[in-house]
């Protein structure tokens, strides 16, 4: 060669893979998280996501979001303050869009107009950590082990969310 270092290949199908299994596993971590508080405040289970799929996108969004922004370190600060913002950000177009609200934190102490809270935001800071320093390296794992297997999995998983998605803003 004459000398010059060519730069590392990026490994695309790597990132977006690892990046569709940590939003389905945040999103299903999500739903269940959504069932079983439910489950504790209410007395009962219902199903809290709006697809048919046991996922709540918006975990999965804000582990996407919280990966770029949180290496190591204050983790738990930046989980809270990033997933309380995502929240609230999202809480006005989804109301709109829907016409109901998803949530409603108003009977929680230390609320914003029933669209975050103190204590959500406390727990969405425990699962940022649990992301970073769980799932991330869990994944990453898994895809040297697996590849193209973990591929295929990430590849139906999306297409099915998004016939989930189209069925159910068709209202069918």
């Amino acid at each position: 060669m004459n000398g010059v270092k060519e730069k590392p290949r990026t490994d695309v199908r790597g990132l977006i893979t690892k990046g569709l299994a940590e939003f389905f596993i945040c999103a299903f971590i999500g739903w269940g998280y959504e069932m079983l508080l439910n489950y504790f405040v209410y007395g009962f289970f219902t199903d809290r996501g709006i697809l048919r799929l046991p996922i709540c996108p918006i975990y999965g969004f804000c582990a996407l979001l919280l990966g770029l922004i949180s290496k190591r370190g204050q983790v738990f600060i930046r989980s809270a303050a990033a997933a309380t913002a995502a929240e609230l950000i999202a809480s006005y177009p989804l109301e709109r869009l829907l016409g109901y609200r998803l949530w409603d934190y108003s009977a929680w102490p230390w609320n914003f107009e029933g669209r975050v809270s103190l204590l959500s935001s406390a727990v969405f800071g425990i699962m940022g950590v649990v992301y970073i320093y769980a799932v991330k390296p869990s994944v990453r794992w898994v895809y040297q082990k697996t590849g193209i297997v973990l591929t295929a999995v990430c590849t139906a998983l999306a297409v099915l969310t998004a016939a989930d998605l189209i069925i159910v803003m068709r209202g069918a």
